[in-house]
C-alpha cells in the first residue's frame, strides 16, 4: 500500500510539472510584440503587449556601431525585424530577465526563425555572454563556424 502512494506522488509530481512547462509556454507564446527600432545588431526596441521595452539577444555578441560590420549587423536585425509578421520572445532559464543596462533576456524568433542564428551564420556576430548551459548553444557554434569556416562578415580578416 505505502508503494502505491509512492507511484501516486510520483505521478502527481510529474504531471504537476508538465502542466507548468505547458503553462509557461503558452504564457510565452501569447505576447504581442511589434518591432520599434534597432539600437544595435543584438538588441532593440520593442512593444511587448502594449509596453516599449528594449530586448538583447541572448548568447551572442554584435560588433559595436563604430565597428567594422557593425551597420552590417544592425541592418540584418532591423530588416529581419522589420518585415517578420510574427516575432516570438522565449526566456531561456538560467540566463536571468535582464542584463546589467535592464535589457530583457531573450532568444528572438522572426517569423520562426531564430535571429541569433542568422547573424551567426551570416559573420554578424560572435557566440558570446554564455552563464549557463543554453538549449541553443550547440545550433548557435554550428551556424559561428560555418562564418569563421567561410570567412564570412567578421570573420573575413581574421587569420
Amino acid at each position: 500500500m505505502k508503494r502505491i502512494y509512492q507511484l501516486l506522488l510520483i505521478l502527481a509530481l510529474c504531471l504537476g510539472g508538465t502542466v507548468y512547462l505547458v503553462l509557461r509556454e503558452a504564457r510565452q507564446a501569447n505576447r504581442e510584440v511589434r518591432f520599434l527600432y534597432c539600437l544595435d545588431g543584438d538588441s532593440f526596441a520593442a512593444e511587448l503587449n502594449g509596453e516599449e521595452i528594449e530586448i538583447r539577444m541572448l548568447a551572442i555578441d554584435c560588433p559595436e556601431k563604430e565597428d567594422a560590420y557593425g551597420i552590417e549587423a544592425r541592418d540584418f536585425s532591423k530588416a529581419l525585424l522589420e518585415k517578420a509578421e510574427e516575432i516570438e520572445l522565449v526566456e531561456e532559464n538560467g540566463a536571468g530577465k535582464k542584463d546589467r543596462y535592464g535589457r530583457y533576456l531573450y532568444w528572438v524568433y522572426a517569423d520562426g526563425v531564430l535571429v541569433q542564428e542568422e547573424l551567426l551564420e551570416n559573420g554578424l556576430a560572435r557566440v558570446d555572454y554564455i552563464f549557463d548551459s543554453y538549449k541553443n548553444l550547440d545550433e548557435l557554434y554550428a551556424k559561428e563556424k560555418i562564418a569563421k569556416d567561410n570567412k564570412i562578415g567578421i570573420w573575413s580578416a581574421e587569420e
